[in-house]
């Protein structure tokens, strides 16, 4: 017989990257930034923007490149930019989403949305992948002081889910957001994405090549349920 763990643990995603398809879209959105003042985004600046919060992100790009303009105008022209992008292409789903999502009910987990990303987007996104309804509840940007590495976004979301850091896990595909979730002292499955495979990890407890290889074993392991 199934104990009966609803409301007892739950699984924390991240979104960018991790469940929607998003990075090549903000990458586009920064390199048209980086282009319009005679510049380039190099893999090597992906990879230290990646997962940060937005100002943080900015501020990263303005130093790395040498730009004039300060963080703030930087990201509001990246979210403009984002925007149209999303809206005019949409997202898709990162391999293995589903599959995750319905192993989730399975074992009765809770399941929130913990992202550095701002919630129209989010919302958006979910709709097109009919998604609104498994996530009622999200812990974002606009919601906390300090982005990703710092851990606000999901204390944010442990005080939504209404449960310690030990009964969670985070799902993460960045550096960065791994050290969020460890710096919140919660357990962090790391699936990194197609730009930052072979770098290091080894903060996350697990780390996997894609959400499909996540099982009930491997939940109940690290939820020790």
């Amino acid at each position: 017989m199934m104990m009966n763990t609803k409301n007892q643990y739950a699984v924390i995603f991240d979104f960018d990257g991790l469940m929607a398809n998003t990075e090549p879209i903000y990458w586009d959105a920064m390199q048209k930034i980086a282009k319009d003042r005679g510049e380039k985004i190099t893999l090597e600046l992906k990879r230290k923007v990646m997962g940060a919060g937005g100002l943080l992100s900015m501020r990263i790009m303005k130093e790395f490149l040498g730009l004039s303009d300060s963080p703030e105008e930087l990201l509001e022209e990246r979210e403009k930019n984002y925007g149209n992008l999303l809206h005019k292409n949409g997202a898709q789903p990162m391999c293995g989403l589903f599959d995750v999502i319905n192993l989730i009910a399975k074992l009765n987990l809770k399941k929130t949305i913990a992202s550095s990303s701002r919630i129209e987007w989010i919302e958006f996104i979910l709709k097109e992948f009919n998604l609104v309804e498994e996530f009622p509840i999200i812990s974002h940007s606009r919601e906390v002081k300090h982005g990703k590495p710092a851990p606000d976004v999901f204390l944010l979301a442990l005080k939504k889910l209404g449960l310690p850091s030990d009964n969670c896990v985070v799902l993460e595909d960045t550096i960065i957001g791994v050290q969020a979730a460890k710096n919140a002292n919660i357990k962090c499955i790391a699936i990194p994405n197609q730009y930052n495979k072979g770098m290091d990890f080894s903060k996350a407890d697990i780390i996997i090549e894609s959400l499909k290889e996540i099982n009930e074993s491997m939940l109940k392991n690290l939820l020790s349920f």
